[in-house]
């Protein structure tokens, strides 16, 4: 049912889509101190502090930029094919892998995160095609450097952005040496104001440590949590097995869009080796590629029973984890 109303894109899909997303974060609306944003740490000191001092304001604003970026990575869907129609089952399913578990639904720097990293992979959707893309290697490689500022694991995006100069064949030293100066520009600024500061020593140690203090990956998490995810990684599995014979078979700009889509993936799977006790926040990255191959697959596929049977599951597990946790 989840899957068959939001194959389309009218006011009633629209109606229903903040339906679920507020729904989808009632209790935090309704009780905003039981995320305990005192304790939480999401990398930036001040946005701790303005969590804390502002919950309620702090919830709303997250649920509002949380459906602006649903319907933008939705529309960035549409505009580039990925679909064989309009459809909203990328803001959907964005929605729902974003609202999974308790960590994801409270306000985190995640959410802002994520919104560069859906433009970042907009910008390199938009180079397929472009005969000299200098502007767009420049945006995407500048995305990354300010996105690794506000959660590190993601400087490895970078690697993201050669492989699709490779995915689309761009060999060409120019783009290459672009996207170097682009990435390392918001450290050049960052670095002046920790220099003026006289912190920049300091700053420059911590920063180098982490990429070779590795700590260990904790996945601690509840048993709703777990069954949540563990039905998610077997529809991801279905889906991936089809779509990948999928790929084989589609033409050649779709194919190497869709390329771009696993890619991304995979580069998500690797800056998890930085996210340490962080892990649970870190999944949010995925939610982008796998809402957009969601939205990719079922707006085509005809044998959509059993993935229907599993997105319902899904919600009443995530629906029953929040009554039985609301006090």
């Amino acid at each position: 049912m989840f899957i068959r109303i939001f194959r389309s894109k009218y006011f009633f899909n629209y109606l229903l889509f903040f339906i679920i997303a507020i729904a989808l974060w009632f209790d935090v609306l309704i009780n905003p101190e039981k995320i305990k944003l005192s304790q939480q740490n999401t990398g930036a000191a001040w946005l701790d502090a303005i969590f804390a001092g502002f919950p309620l304001i702090m919830v709303i604003l997250a649920i509002g930029l949380l459906i602006f970026q649903a319907l933008v990575f939705n529309q960035i869907h549409d505009n580039h094919r990925l679909a064989e129609r309009n459809q909203m089952l990328v803001a959907a399913f964005y929605i729902l892998l974003m609202s999974s578990t308790p960590i994801l639904v409270r306000p985190t720097i995640m959410i802002i995160v994520n919104f560069l990293m859906i433009i970042l992979m907009n910008t390199m959707l938009n180079i397929l095609g472009k005969h000299e893309p200098y502007r767009q290697v420049f945006d995407a490689a500048f995305i990354v450097g300010i996105a690794s500022l506000l959660y590190f694991p993601t400087v490895v995006f970078l690697v993201f952005t050669w492989i699709c100069f490779i995915v689309f064949q761009i060999f060409t030293w120019r783009e290459w040496v672009i996207s170097i100066f682009a990435f390392l520009l918001p450290y050049l600024f960052t670095g002046t104001y920790f220099f003026w500061t006289d912190e920049l020593l300091d700053v420059s140690r911590n920063y180098i440590t982490k990429f070779y203090e590795i700590k260990p990956i904790i996945v601690a998490a509840n048993t709703y949590a777990y069954i949540v995810w563990g039905l998610l990684v077997f529809l991801v599995l279905i889906v991936f097995s089809r779509m990948i014979r999928g790929i084989s078979e589609s033409i050649s700009d779709l194919r190497k869009k869709n390329r771009v889509v696993l890619f991304f993936l995979f580069i998500v799977a690797v800056s998890s080796v930085y996210s340490g006790n962080n892990f649970r926040m870190h999944l949010s990255l995925a939610a982008i590629p796998v809402a957009a191959i969601f939205g990719t697959y079922f707006s085509q596929s005809k044998k959509i029973l059993l993935p229907e049977i599993i997105t319902l599951l899904i919600l009443i597990v995530i629906f029953a984890g929040k009554f039985m946790t609301l006090k």
